[in-house]
C-alpha cells in the first residue's frame, strides 16, 4: 500500500531496459563500442534512463457504506450486543470483501499480465500434472522480464482454496516433504512447505466467499455462498516495500489526507430527526497494475 498526497496523479515508470544493457564488453550495445573501459586523463563516458509517464495513473475511489441505529433499538438492545462495534465490523467486512472481488475481477482474468499459461495437465490429476515445474516455469519467465528479482526476495503466488486443497493431496508435493515428519508430528504439507517447493516468499490463499442472492430473496437457510478464487494461481513479484527503482505487478494507492494512512477509517454522527445514531466506514483506494511483467497466470488449473 503507498499513501499518496494527491486523489489522482500519474505513475511515472523507470524503463528497466537501461539497467540491464551492458555497455561494454563482448557482444555489448551499441555494437563495437566500449563505453565503461576509460583511458588515463579521460572523462567517465556518462549514460542515463528514460521515465515512462504516459501509461499509468491512479484515482483514489472513495469506497463507503453506513449504518444507522435507531435510539429504540439501542435502548431495547441486550447488554450481550455492541452495536457501534457490530456496525463497524459489518462495514469493514463488506468492504474487504468488495475488494477481493474488484481484485479479482480486475486482475485475475486474461490479458492482464505478461503471460497467461496453461498448466501441463490440471493439477488433480495426479499421475500427469507436474505443479512444481509448472510454477518454476512462471517463477523463470518474471525473473527474465524483472531486474529487480536479482536485488530482493518478492515473490508471491495467489491461488484460489480449491487449487490449495488440490495441491495438498499432490504426490509430487507429498513425496518432497515425507521425511520432514516424525511420529509425533507428521509430515503435512503447509503454506511454507508449499513457498520453499515453489521458490517463492510467500504463498496466499485467497479464502473470501460472497453471495449473489438478495437480501430478503431467500431464505437463510438456503443463501448459496461462492469462492471469490476458486481455481486460478497466480505468481506475482512485489518488492518488499514500495520503491522507485523496482518494479511492481501493483500498488494499492491510498489517499492520505483524507484516511490519515490507514487502508479505512470511521465517521460516526447523529441525526435527531428521525433520533438515530449512524456510522460509517470509508476507504479511499486504487490498486493499479504498474509493471506487467511482473505478473504470470495459470487459469483453471485445477477441476
Amino acid at each position: 500500500m503507498v499513501p499518496v498526497d494527491k486523489q489522482t496523479d500519474i505513475i511515472a515508470a523507470y524503463n528497466q531496459s537501461f539497467w540491464a544493457r551492458d555497455l561494454g564488453g563482448p557482444g555489448a550495445a551499441p555494437s563495437g563500442a566500449d563505453l565503461v573501459r576509460r583511458a588515463p586523463g579521460t572523462k567517465a563516458r556518462n549514460t542515463s534512463y528514460t521515465v515512462d509517464t504516459s501509461t499509468n495513473t491512479y484515482r483514489c475511489i472513495n469506497y463507503a457504506l453506513g449504518f444507522e441505529i435507531p435510539d429504540e433499538l439501542r435502548s431495547n438492545a441486550d447488554a450481550v450486543f455492541d452495536l457501534d462495534r457490530d456496525a463497524t465490523v459489518l462495514l469493514t467486512s463488506l468492504l474487504k470483501l468488495r475488494f477481493d472481488r474488484e481484485f479479482a475481477a480486475d486482475f485475475m482474468t486474461t490479458g492482464i499480465w505478461g503471460t497467461d499459461g496453461s498448466v501441463t495437465a490440471k493439477f488433480n490429476l495426479y499421475a500427469t500434472s507436474t505443479p512444481i515445474e509448472d510454477i518454476r516455469t512462471a517463477v523463470d519467465t518474471i525473473r527474465q522480464k524483472t531486474l529487480a528479482m536479482s536485488m530482493n526476495g518478492g515473490l508471491k503466488i495467489l491461488m484460489g482454496a480449491l487449487v490449495k486443497r488440490r495441491l495438498m493431496d499432490h504426490p509430487d508435493i507429498l513425496d518432497r516433504i515425507k521425511f520432514t515428519g516424525t511420529m509425533a508430528q507428521p509430515a503435512k504439507v503447509s503454506l511454507q512447505a508449499l513457498a520453499d517447493l515453489f521458490e517463492v516468499d510467500e504463498v496466499i490463499v485467497g479464502n473470501s466467499v460472497y453471495t449473489s442472492d438478495e437480501e430478503g430473496g431467500t431464505a437463510e437457510a438456503s443463501v448459496t455462498y461462492s469462492d471469490v478464487l476458486s481455481d486460478d494461481i497466480a505468481v506475482f513479484w512485489t518488492p518488499p516495500g514500495a520503491n522507485r527503482l523496482m518494479p511492481s505487478a501493483g500498488y494499492l494507492f491510498n489517499w492520505r489526507p483524507m484516511t490519515g494512512g490507514g487502508m479505512f477509517f470511521t465517521r460516526k454522527g447523529r441525526e435527531d430527526r428521525p433520533r438515530l445514531d449512524w456510522v460509517e466506514v470509508h476507504a479511499y483506494l486504487d490498486w493499479v497494475k504498474t509493471f506487467k511483467g511482473a505478473g504470470y497466470r495459470y487459469a483453471d488449473a485445477v477441476d
